[in-house]
């Protein structure tokens, strides 16, 4: 007598093996791999300059003036972070994930870049503002990026980078603030 085949138990079967092949966005696995490299090194750049905020600030301070306005300088960071991370996820939706992934890291840059120009804190404060929009975005849609590029099987390897990444770079970077501060400059660390 012939085996009964459960018709169900084979399109399971089925489904599970093209799950784990099939992937959003398509690339060459070491193409894929540098991508996923060249976002978590972007993300490494915002967690980095948040982190030596906090202990180049006195030096900022020293140069701009606006003390009153000291705990402004990491709160207008968040209200921007709030503020732009549900758009960011709207506008990868309406619009390529890529393209706005780098639109985000370049006004984030820019952001970052003319903080240590500013002639005077209210400058400073926007100058962080606009850094936290782009931050948000690079970081909302850098790991919904790597989220589509790699299947079921290597996206929770991938996606699991960046907690202790956020850790690592958490510890470092008021360190390198310091030495950063105290040798060539705390604009170095917006550079």
């Amino acid at each position: 007598m012939a085996k009964d085949i459960n018709p169900d138990e084979t399109v399971i079967q089925q489904n599970v093996e093209t799950e784990e092949e099939a992937v959003a966005i398509p690339l060459p696995g070491k193409t894929r791999t540098a991508v996923a490299i060249g976002i978590f090194i972007t993300m490494v750049v915002n967690l980095f300059t948040s982190g030596t905020i906090s202990v180049i600030l006195p030096s900022l301070i020293g140069k701009v003036g606006g003390g009153e306005f000291f705990g402004m300088v990491f709160t207008i960071t968040t209200v921007a972070s709030v503020i732009f991370a549900p758009i960011a996820g709207k506008l990868g939706d309406m619009r390529d994930k890529g393209r706005m992934f780098i639109l985000g890291s370049a006004i984030g840059a820019i952001g970052q870049v003319l903080t240590a120009f500013m002639p005077n804190m209210p400058l400073v404060l926007v100058m962080r503002f606009i850094a936290g929009a782009g931050g948000v975005f690079s970081t909302v849609l850098g790991l919904t990026l790597i989220g589509l590029m790699f299947p079921t099987a290597q996206r929770v390897k991938w996606l699991g980078f960046y907690g202790p990444l956020a850790a690592v770079c958490n510890i470092i970077a008021p360190i390198a603030g310091c030495a950063l501060a105290d040798t060539i400059g705390w604009e170095w660390a917006f550079y």
